[in-house]
């Protein structure tokens, strides 16, 4: 079972990478995203010889990890498995 949802979450991993480094608001990729579905555009903002940002990087930052967590969240926020209880319904499973 571990075996499986290591490899599930290196899949859920690879696959937010992938679309986090490859970004392109090409329509037809946009079909093809599962983890990252809006777009954060950044605004350059010159004002009295200063120049801005807007969001500022540390709410980007804040928000790709965001979106990050919950895109692992798939498989870590899953209930732990009890040795005994699965056990148990396996040998109910079996008498039946």
């Amino acid at each position: 079972m571990e075996e499986i949802l290591a490899s599930k979450l290196e899949e859920i991993i690879r696959g937010w990478s992938e679309e986090f480094w490859n970004w392109n608001t090409d329509s037809e990729q946009e079909k093809e995203r599962k983890f990252i579905t809006e777009p954060l555009t950044h605004e350059l903002r010159i004002k009295e010889q200063m120049i801005n940002i807007e969001p500022p990087l540390e709410y980007a930052r804040f928000h790709w990890f965001q979106n990050f967590h919950k895109a692992i969240g798939i498989v870590t926020s899953l209930p732990r498995l009890e040795a005994a209880r699965l056990e148990r319904d396996m040998s109910s499973a079996g008498k039946q």
